[in-house]
């Protein structure tokens, strides 16, 4: 029992490794996915065989109903990963840059890259002017885009 509290102690002292991730039912199924993946992936490679409490286990044992559960499941599923640590590091900032990327793609769903050259004389006052607006160059842009459209155009 000693041993237990030792181990709980030592977990229980380390940061969250998933503090970056909301509270979200679609966050936190793709985090639970993500993990199941990987530690199917694992599985394929030593035979499919649970020997242990390893990596390729925990998502099999834990089968949450609902999002709660889900979210207690992934937290309980990383906490218990018994595996070299590295490997537990490396597959949380690859978990941490996968979502970051996927909130990135997510906000640009109603964008357009847009590629051009201006005159150097053009951009700087076009810096000059976002800076002094306090906005970025894109927000700039699409700023004096829309108002010479509502000018000329009469309206949106």
């Amino acid at each position: 029992m000693e041993k237990l509290k030792d181990r709980w102690k030592i977990i229980y002292s380390k940061p969250l490794p998933l503090k970056w991730l909301p509270d979200e039912e679609d966050a936190v199924l793709w985090a639970w996915n993500n993990l199941q993946k990987v530690q199917q992936e694992k599985a394929g490679n030593i035979g499919g065989l649970y020997m242990s409490l390893s990596t390729p286990g925990l998502t099999t044992w834990l089968t949450p109903l609902s999002h709660s559960e889900r979210n207690l499941a992934l937290r309980v599923a990383i906490d218990l990963w018994d595996d070299a640590p590295d490997t537990k590091r490396l597959f949380l900032l690859n978990l941490n840059k996968a979502w970051n990327q996927q909130k990135l793609r997510q906000s640009r769903t109603d964008k357009k890259a847009l590629n051009t050259y201006l005159k150097n004389e053009t951009k700087t006052r076009l810096d000059f002017m976002a800076e002094r607006s306090g906005v970025r160059i894109s927000d700039m842009l699409e700023t004096l885009i829309n108002d010479h459209y509502r000018k000329t155009c009469g309206g949106e």
